[in-house]
């Protein structure tokens, strides 16, 4: 059934409202109302409000995105080719990018405005081993990949600056350790999980003593305070800073629950009755708001009499601008005006149905945005093919270096994170993650249903697989000699339904690697149970058993999940001698109640 209202314990009340098919035309919270116009065939969304912002799309007879518009005048446009690949973007009349792919639709060049080229070299696997930026006629990036067994990066070399980062892994496929060679100069950065994931920066585990569930309670400068939540709510300095507020120890444990263990001074979160994070308090004592719509996407912060706002476009922001907080309401009221300046408004431009950054537009300035092999921003260059931004990230997610421009130009990190400069961490969609730790300060929403011990992890590999929106589901494999998978095993949940993701070109390419030219790239996990679109979750599967069997049968799952809630689903892969391709999959799946419904496919029609 579908929900109706939620009424949390402060008082906060959202409200859904339903077409005749069950989908969401309306959500609205104490933030704003969002109202949503669907196609009567398709059910897609072709207009979206957003209390007094409209974001529209439109779409081709294939479901393709082919042109998203909003009030605050954004146009942006998408061509595709026969077989559905992003062939051009544009956005206003003066930022265009296009893309060549080879014959299994990879990546091999892109262009941006102002004359810049990114080509892309990959390995059999669909895997990049070299990307190079051109501009005026000049090699202005170029970076070389070394990968090795099971998607292992094993080291990354910026040829330009000859800078070159070799990781390590432990048996597990978890990256453990980064070293960072430039000239006679070699940095080490441990990120070394003990048997349940926790991380610890030094080879040996002694720098962080940890709690139940992967609850970090101390690192070498902070001590770690939480709710009953589990939220983190106080992050206690050892040593005295020459800015920080001192806190009243009986005040702090009177009204907050907290009971100091060193310096009364640090960082202070607040949080939300629905685990959506409220404010944060400086240890400057400046606090930081943050407000939310129905749908936990974030549309303001507030800090130091300034307001900055965002307008979304479906999981990624679209709008981005700031101004005075000048005769606004009281906190009571509300901290956005009924009519509120939009001016000087950033349009962020995503590659289409991707959290991947490709253009920041500024009136009439534009910065075309240069990904890595992962989706991570690492340059940024202007209209006229200036490069403007570079920037290099360590294992944690941490910015290590900025060669071009300053830190925030651009604030993506990891594919789906925001970085926020007032408070240190990245805003993830329904989370916060702090780089500082590689870890999240708040409980996984859907809890160890995502296969994550710890509960506040991030992924065991970012060199490989990132997290979208703060809430994974993780699926348990196990692989052969030559990377195929044998087993996975996840639990879904009714809250993982839909949210999966589509396969790609690298996942296409890595699954054909392993099987025929004419092979879908199939999801272990299906899309519609919540399931990757990533290289780790696909397989090689024939075509016609993928549109048909097993998609019925992942339909019987999806139905079997909204009446139990839950199922526990388990793959075989079964394989001839020495193959990488399944000649069989044996899937079931098991209901709360102990049932359990087992079916045998064949990889062949």
């Amino acid at each position: 059934d579908n929900i109706l209202k939620e009424e949390q314990y402060d008082g906060e009340v959202s409200l859904y409202t339903y077409d005749k098919d069950g989908m969401l035309v309306k959500a609205k919270n104490s933030e704003n109302l969002l109202e949503f116009i669907r196609d009567r065939k398709t059910g897609q969304i072709i207009e979206e409000k957003q209390g007094e912002y409209t974001v529209s799309r439109t779409y081709d007879s294939e479901g393709n995105c082919t042109r998203i518009t909003s009030s605050l005048g954004a146009d942006i446009r998408h061509t595709y080719d026969r077989e559905g690949n992003l062939q051009t973007m544009q956005a206003g009349e003066s930022w265009q990018a296009s893309w060549v792919r080879d014959n299994t639709g990879l990546e091999v060049q892109r262009t941006f405005s102002g004359g810049v080229t990114v080509s892309t070299e990959r390995d059999r696997f669909g895997r990049e081993v070299r990307k190079s930026v051109r501009s005026g006629g000049i090699e202005r990036g170029a970076y070389r990949y070394e990968w090795g067994i099971a998607n292992r990066l094993l080291s990354k070399e910026n040829e330009l600056t000859g800078t070159v980062m070799r990781y390590d892994y432990d048996r597990f496929d978890f990256l453990i350790r980064q070293e960072t060679t430039q000239g006679s100069e070699t940095d080490v950065i441990y990120r070394v999980p003990d048997f349940v994931g926790n991380l610890f920066g030094t080879p040996d585990r002694k720098d962080r003593k940890y709690g139940a569930g992967g609850k970090l309670l101390e690192d070498p400068d902070c001590f770690y305070h939480y709710d009953d939540e589990g939220n983190l709510i106080f992050r206690e300095f050892k040593q005295l800073q020459e800015t920080g507020v001192r806190y009243d120890r009986k005040r702090m444990e009177k009204e907050r629950g907290i009971r100091c263990l060193a310096t009364g001074t640090g960082w202070l979160y607040e949080w939300a009755s629905n685990g959506m994070l409220k404010n944060v308090i400086r240890p400057d004592g400046r606090p930081v708001e943050f407000r939310y719509d129905a749908l936990g996407r974030r549309t303001a912060k507030r800090y130091f009499g300034k307001i900055t706002r965002w307008v979304w476009n479906g999981n990624v922001p679209i709008h981005e601008w700031s101004y005075k907080a000048i005769g606004l309401q009281s906190e009571e009221e509300g901290n956005i005006p009924p009519k509120e300046p939009a001016e000087d408004v950033t349009t962020w431009v995503f590659e289409a149905g991707t959290f991947v950054p490709t253009a920041k537009i500024q009136g009439d300035k534009q910065y075309s945005i240069v990904a890595d092999y992962l989706g991570t921003p690492i340059q940024m260059y202007d209209g006229q093919g200036n490069k403007t931004w570079d920037c290099t990230l360590d294992i944690y997610g941490k910015v290590l270096a900025v060669d071009k421009g300053t830190e925030f130009d651009c604030p993506f990190r990891f594919q789906g994170q925001y970085a926020d400069k007032e408070t240190g961490l990245y805003y993830n969609r329904f989370r916060y993650y702090l780089p500082n730790l590689g870890g999240y300060i708040s409980q996984d929403p859907i809890r160890l249903v995502g296969n994550n011990p710890t509960i506040y992890g991030y992924v065991d590999n970012p060199n490989f697989i990132f997290d979208i929106l703060g809430w994974i589901v993780i699926p348990i494999y196990t692989r052969g000699l030559q990377n195929e998978i044998l087993t996975a095993k996840a639990t879904i949940t009714s809250s993982d339904l839909g949210t999966g993701t589509k396969t790609n070109k690298k996942s296409i390419a890595q699954a054909r690697g392993l099987g025929l030219d004419t092979d879908d790239a199939g999801h272990i996990i299906a899309k519609r149970l919540g399931g990757s679109g990533d290289v780790d979750n696909v397989f090689p599967q024939d075509s016609h058993i993928n549109r048909g069997q097993f998609k019925a049968f992942e339909a019987k799952i999806a139905d079997a999940v909204k009446t139990y809630g839950s199922v526990d689903i388990s793959i075989q892969l079964k394989y001839g001698k020495g193959g990488t391709r399944p000649t069989y999959i044996i899937y079931s799946y098991t209901t709360p109640n102990g049932d359990t419904v087992t079916k045998r496919f064949k990889n062949t029609h």
